[in-house]
C-alpha cells in the first residue's frame, strides 16, 4: 500500500474500459457492447488514485525504485 505522502496516477488514452471475458456474449447477441463497457473514472476515485484521459508519453522519470 502506498503511504499518504505519496500519491498514485493513472494515465489511459481511454476513458472507459472494455470487460474482455464478456465480449463473446456480444458476439452471439446475449449482451449488448454498452454491457461490457465501463467508466474507468469512477474505479480509480474509489480506490483514492488520480485518473487522467490523455495520451501517456513518458514518465519523466529515469529511473524508479519499487
Amino acid at each position: 500500500m502506498v503511504g499518504k505522502e505519496h500519491e498514485v496516477v493513472v494515465v489511459s488514452s481511454n476513458a472507459k474500459r472494455n470487460w474482455i471475458p464478456s465480449n463473446i456474449w456480444v458476439g452471439v447477441g446475449r449482451m449488448s457492447p454498452e454491457a461490457v463497457v465501463f467508466p474507468l473514472a469512477p474505479v480509480y476515485r474509489r480506490a483514492g488514485i488520480t485518473f487522467r484521459q490523455a495520451q501517456p508519453r513518458s514518465t519523466g522519470l529515469l529511473s524508479v525504485r519499487v
